[in-house]
């Protein structure tokens, strides 16, 4: 996506970017999480591509601006799909002359919890540029607070969270006992509360950063995971139907299972996209339904009155939180016609010497329904359903996509989503799944990440082929957030030499987590003599996996030739996962 074009002399000279970002278009990507500095020249014309700010760490970036002072804010969507993320935010980058400040880092597995809490903290991301030794205080928010010196941290398991596991669990490493020598620690809330924690780091000469992360404990967050019967939840095959079931637990309301929470409180949607991850159409489809509940139309009356000013839903104000009136009327039969009176003509008493406004210019049906909405809070919600939670699913392309795009299948989106019914102190909670099927037939090109230097090319004579060339040793291409489960190989459309280009051969390697992981499978492999036209033959590459954890992993396809490191080994025209 593009950004803006930067111009220095728009911004004060002591807060804005060097001058060699002057006149540069800075561009970004949603799926990759980096920033280029596009240099352009006096025609318009593009004049080279290089890393922009590549030491930040984005969560998928959606927009972004340059503010009075030549600061770059970015608003970040978060790391899961189609999800309300922790990790959303709006960033500001800043450029720092001189002794520049450390960059606080602070990671948690969770951000809510039942009490006892326990929560693992993670600053090993910390980093200070100039390489000064840093003195980390952490403020628990409970009354307690740690603090220690270091320079750097070793290597140690990043945290593991829950929803990186496909049963819905969490599997962590042990934590070390020294946080000075790994970043890692842990710290329990033993009292029901909302908490903020405060990590302050400083240099040797007293410069700072800080960043506050909240806690609640009161109300452990649902757990939600669709069980597609042993199906691969990554890929699939055009046509297979598959069995489904949503499974749901929450610690204070119950599961589905035990029958404590009903279906009709889940929401389940399946969309298909035709082409890629219309990330755009897909939220607004989820944010229209979610519009259509029972009692929408009483939060948006709410909104637009001046009731906000003396309440709120989960805290005091003037007058009680929301969730408060909720839980004194509830199961009070009269309520609402009560309420509604007492929204129009006012009155005292009940929560104190506290008087409350009239509203005479309000008719009794939206008062009514102002009341209604305050009222559902804390109850199990009434989600709209386009699938029941269980059943068979064909994967099918619609007919009128097999009219209009026949020749490639989509991707699936399966959604579930179930907010619980919060807690006195707690705010609801929502827990959500959701999981993009794609073909497990895949051209190269369409991979999740391609490491520098690969280029894609149209042999010659081919009109619609697509190729990813100038695959040396150790390139590669990667499908992120992959289901290893059932999949016994990878095979792949490799190229011949032509007369534009002439390829090494060698190995195909299939590896976990980054390039140089846990390798799964190889297989070697050599290419045709040079012809007039490139030709596409099929390389089969078996991967074995000892056993599955139940994880999400990135799934390298590295190409190999260490004896002839500089020429090209292959192209790659196309992926299929063995499921």
């Amino acid at each position: 996506m593009a950004g803006p074009v930067y111009y220095c002399d728009q911004y004060p000279e002591a807060t804005r970017f060097p001058d060699y970002f002057d006149g540069k278009l800075i561009i970004y990507d949603w799926m990759r999480n980096w920033m280029r500095a596009i240099t352009i020249d006096s025609l318009g014309n593009f004049g080279k591509m290089e890393p922009f700010g590549d030491s930040i760490q984005l969560s998928r970036p959606m927009d972004m601006f340059v503010d009075k002072k030549g600061s770059l804010w970015v608003l970040e969507y978060g790391t899961q799909w189609f999800s309300s993320n922790p990790d959303a935010r709006l960033s500001r980058i800043d450029y720092y002359r001189g002794n520049r400040p450390p960059l606080p880092h602070l990671k948690v597995d969770k951000m809510a919890g039942a009490a006892p809490c326990t929560v693992r903290f993670d600053c090993s991301a910390t980093r200070d540029y100039d390489k000064d030794n840093m003195h980390f205080e952490i403020d628990f928010g409970d009354g307690t607070s740690t603090s220690f010196y270091t320079k750097t941290f070793k290597k140690q398991s990043t945290i593991a969270l829950a929803e990186s596991n496909l049963s819905g669990t969490s599997t962590q490493p042990t934590v070390p006992a020294n946080p000075e020598k790994y970043g890692i620690f842990e710290h329990v809330y033993t009292k029901i509360g909302n908490y903020e924690v405060k990590l302050k780091v400083t240099d040797p000469s007293g410069a700072f950063n800080k960043i506050v992360q909240k806690i609640a404990v009161g109300n452990e967050p649902p757990t939600i995971v669709w069980d597609l019967g042993g199906h691969n939840r990554s890929f699939y095959k055009p046509g297979t139907t598959i069995n489904y079931q949503i499974q749901l637990f929450d610690k204070e309301d119950g599961s589905l299972a035990s029958g404590a929470i009903q279906p009709s409180s889940v929401s389940a949607t399946i969309d298909y996209l035709v082409e890629g991850f219309d990330m755009t159409l897909i939220a607004q489809g989820h944010q229209t339904a979610a519009q259509n509940t029972e009692y929408a139309r009483g939060k948006v009356l709410l909104d637009r009155s001046d009731c906000k000013t003396c309440h709120a839903i989960d805290r005091k104000v003037n007058g009680p939180s929301y969730q408060s009136i909720a839980e004194r009327y509830r199961g009070n039969e009269f309520a609402v016609r009560n309420l509604s009176k007492k929204i129009i003509t006012g009155g005292n008493g009940v929560w104190g010497e506290t008087v409350m406004s009239a509203h005479p210019q309000l008719s009794e049906a939206d008062a009514g329904e102002m009341v209604r909405w305050i009222l559902s809070l804390g109850n199990p919600t009434k989600a709209d359903q386009s699938i029941a939670i269980s059943g068979q699913y064909a994967l099918v392309t619609p007919k009128q996509v097999q009219k209009d795009k026949p020749s490639w299948p989509g991707t699936y989106i399966f959604r579930a989503s179930y907010k619980d019914r919060g807690s006195a102190s707690q705010r609801p909670l929502e827990g959500n799944e959701s999981l993009a099927l794609r073909p497990a037939y895949q051209q190269a090109e369409m991979a999740d990440s391609i490491s520098a230097g690969i280029t894609q090319y149209n042999p010659v004579g081919s009109k619609d082929t697509t190729v990813l060339r100038d695959m040396r040793d150790g390139s590669f291409i990667v499908f992120k957030r992959t289901d290893l489960q059932g999949i016994t190989g990878v095979s792949l459309g490799i190229a011949s030499s032509d007369i534009n280009n002439n390829f090494s051969g060698g190995r195909i390697e299939v590896r976990m987590d980054s390039p140089t992981g846990k390798l799964l499978g190889q297989t070697k492999f050599t290419v045709k003599p040079a012809g007039k036209r490139m030709e596409i033959s099929e390389l089969n590459v078996p991967v074995f996996l000892e056993k599955h954890d139940g994880k999400w992993h990135d799934l390298y396809i590295i190409t190999r030739n260490e004896n002839n490191p500089s020429m090209a080994v292959t192209a790659l025209d196309w992926v299929r996962f063995e499921l």
